[in-house]
């Protein structure tokens, strides 16, 4: 809708006047040599980033606009996933200090899964 619209471009003006739009974090540099991951201008501007490279993003950023979204769209909907990778790192929590922890399974529930498997193997079938 316009409202939703409107809101986007609001964000983006205030993230543009905070400072806080294509302004990698640390680190992402090296992570923007492939493919733009929290900035287009890191990914241009980089050394290794080959011609061939720049040019596969600017083909994906046309075939965009070509496959009937307008160019503003398309261009709102980029910003928006480098932002997304700028920003949801930093908002996620870890479980533990190292993210996810493999740990045995509780018997109880170890057992309710295995009843459950056992009975519902028998009546499985072609879908």
């Amino acid at each position: 809708t316009a409202t939703e619209e409107e809101d986007d471009e609001r964000l983006f003006d205030a993230d543009v006047e905070d400072g806080n739009l294509d302004q990698p974090s640390e680190g992402s540099v090296e992570q923007d040599l492939v493919w733009p991951v929290q900035s287009v201008e890191s990914f241009f501007e980089a050394a290794a980033t080959t011609d061939e490279m720049k040019l596969r993003y600017n083909e994906f950023m046309l075939e965009c606009a070509s496959n009937g979204a307008s160019e503003e769209t398309c261009a709102r909907n980029e910003r928006e996933r480098l932002m997304m990778n700028r920003n949801q790192p930093q908002a996620m929590t870890n479980f533990t200090t190292l993210g996810y922890a493999k740990v045995p399974i509780p018997e109880g529930a170890f057992a309710i899964l295995s009843d459950f498997w056992h009975n519902a193997k028998k009546e499985i079938s072609q879908e």
